[in-house]
């Protein structure tokens, strides 16, 4: 079975719960502002405690509070003067340019390994988020 055919045979509620903490955190990058930094962090709150992790609930539970906190921590941060009207802004930030790069060598990656053959036991296993210490008996 091919790579991408092992995330595509996914169900649609277990591939969105796969995907919702790299979305949300995707909108915190790109979408400025307070308000949709302090949503994101309350979406990755929920993401945390529903998420297929190895970790135990009482961690996930742990990770969730921190969001929380973080979320009330930026809507009720003071906002600093607006900006100058008149001032020049510049291009593209750094970070912009460094997303924008890791986004082109991800998908090269992706490009890379989506036709890679597994053989059925290992796409299987790619397929359910288990945390495997030891190999079985």
């Amino acid at each position: 079975m091919h790579f991408l055919d092992a995330w595509t045979h996914l169900a649609l509620a277990e591939l969105a719960r796969y995907l919702a903490a790299p979305v949300l955190l995707l909108m915190q990058i790109l979408v400025p502002g307070r308000r949709p930094s302090a949503a994101g962090c309350f979406g990755l709150a929920a993401a945390s405690t529903a998420a297929p992790a190895p970790l135990p609930m009482e961690a996930r539970v742990v990770w969730a509070l921190l969001w929380i906190a973080l979320g009330i921590t930026i809507l009720r941060w003071v906002p600093d003067p607006p900006p100058d009207p008149g001032a020049r802004r510049g291009g593209l930030e750094s970070g912009a340019v460094g997303l924008l790069l890791a986004l082109a060598l991800v998908l090269l990656l992706v490009a890379a390994v989506a036709r890679q053959n597994l053989p059925e036991a290992a796409s299987r296993e790619s397929r359910r988020p288990t945390l495997r210490l030891s190999s079985p008996p």
